[in-house]
């Protein structure tokens, strides 16, 4: 959980990129563990928060495919 918990300091300071690694991270050491739900959530929140408005409907799709890998 230390990586899930900087990945929520990080997100809460704005820094979603750091945020997005911790979370990845998180995932990679709790891939079935019972915390799973929440890293998805607030790891799902971030890459949205990374996703900027310019973008096409390309890169918007290829950033939430992340999700389900």
């Amino acid at each position: 959980m230390v990586y899930y918990n900087h990945g929520n300091l990080y997100y809460k300071q704005g820094e979603y990129e750091l945020a997005k690694d911790r979370y990845q991270k998180a995932l990679d050491k709790n891939r079935n563990g019972k915390h799973l739900c929440p890293i998805l959530n607030n790891y799902s929140l971030t890459l949205i928060k990374l996703i900027d408005s310019n973008q096409s409907n390309e890169e918007i799709i290829t950033k939430l495919e992340e999700i389900n890998s």
